[in-house]
């Protein structure tokens, strides 16, 4: 059957046909977003500010990573010495947390590397 369909003219040319429109449909397909980061977040947020020393530091509690619960080493840009923990959330619509949160680390970290100096 399939050498009869090949074997044709006609059968050859529906072939490249078939195969060029799944080309061209596959082309204009509807592109996902990409998913939202801890890095985009921190990025959109602080532009140039912030930078994500560690990832995932609770990957060993089996019941968070379920959750999405994540926790991340986060460092100034500018004082590779200013570090901080944050929490957030993987999977959720936008950052899953806010300015205030980072500020409020941020500016409790700034003070703890001002004393130890």
């Amino acid at each position: 059957m399939i050498k009869i369909i090949l074997g044709s003219t006609l059968g050859l040319f529906l072939l490249i046909v078939a195969i060029l429109a799944f080309t061209v449909f596959n082309c204009f397909r509807k592109k996902t977003p990409a998913k939202k980061g801890l890095e985009t977040e921190l990025e959109r947020m602080f532009p140039g500010q912030f930078q994500v020393l560690l990832h995932n530091l609770k990957m060993l509690d089996v019941m968070v990573q379920i959750q999405g619960n994540k926790q991340a080493v986060i460092g100034e840009m500018a004082d590779p010495e200013v570090q901080f923990l944050l929490d957030w959330h993987k999977g959720t619509e936008g950052a899953s947390f806010d300015s205030s949160t980072v500020m409020t680390a941020h500016e409790r970290a700034k003070k703890e590397v001002a004393q130890a100096r």
